[in-house]
């Protein structure tokens, strides 16, 4: 893509079973804003997109709505709407300036992703519309598409019994393609001002690291025992509808 950032398709990731993600199915990204007719027609044409799921909150939007897309389906989540001042918004992580506030609140991000009623509410809405959808590909994005997306991803992969080493890795890949967009940011918030500690600290807060995604998971394990009881108390996942999943984003082996 040439303009829309931290964009990815998570086939190929090969599981436990040998088997591989499905192509052309599930994409993530950032924001999907005055991306440009080239990409555009690539997500229409080559990727067959089908719909589009936004994290983020009407706030964000407000400001900077999605482009339309032509035939493609398009909602809203919000899977932290109960968390004002706390979310993964562009303004909520530059107000985090000091390079401990940035990594608290990360990692309090990612627990609230997992035990907020909102978010729990938001996840199951979002694998609903994986269901749904039985051709072509949904793209599912926030803001930089790293907390919000990021999660969502590891979600979406663990249930496809995608290893946690193989999980981490595309989590990671956020820090290299955001790397361009994030030093845009730091470099505007340089020219406004912002001294050094704080632009340190916007650097930690617009990236992610691995201890964020491990304190998640371990937030289940703590909280649910195993990651089946989250999966079937709070994304109200059945085994019938893990294996349409499976059937559905999975190669055959």
């Amino acid at each position: 893509m040439k303009q829309l950032v931290n964009f990815r398709d998570l086939g190929g990731i090969k599981n436990n079973k040998g088997q591989r993600v499905r192509s052309y199915r599930l994409l993530r990204s950032g924001e999907i804003v005055n991306i440009g007719k080239e990409d555009t027609e690539n997500l229409v044409n080559n990727y067959q997109l089908q719909q589009i799921i936004d994290l983020r909150s009407d706030n964000e939007i407000a400001g900077k709505p999605d482009d339309p897309l032509e035939g493609v389906q398009y909602y809203q989540i919000d899977v932290m709407k109960n968390l004002n001042g706390q979310t993964s918004s562009k303004k909520d992580l530059s107000d985090r300036l000091t390079v401990e506030g940035a990594r608290k609140n990360m990692l309090r991000i990612y627990h609230n992703l997992v035990l907020d009623p909102a978010s729990q509410k938001g996840y199951q809405q979002f694998f609903e519309l994986l269901l749904k959808n039985q051709s072509g590909s949904t793209i599912f994005h926030c803001f930089a598409g790293k907390d919000r997306t990021g999660f969502g991803a590891a979600l979406i992969l663990k249930l496809l019994n995608v290893s946690e080493k193989a999980i981490m890795a595309d989590y990671l890949k956020t820090n290299i393609q955001r790397q361009q967009a994030n030093q845009l940011i730091i470099e505007d918030a340089r020219q406004k001002g912002m001294d050094k500690e704080h632009l340190q600290a916007l650097d930690i807060a617009m990236s992610v690291e691995d201890i964020y995604l491990v304190a998640a998971f371990k937030t289940v394990q703590e909280n649910f025992g195993t990651f089946e009881r989250y999966v079937k108390e709070c994304l109200m996942l059945d085994r019938l509808q893990i294996e349409t999943l499976q059937d559905m984003y999975l190669e055959k082996a």
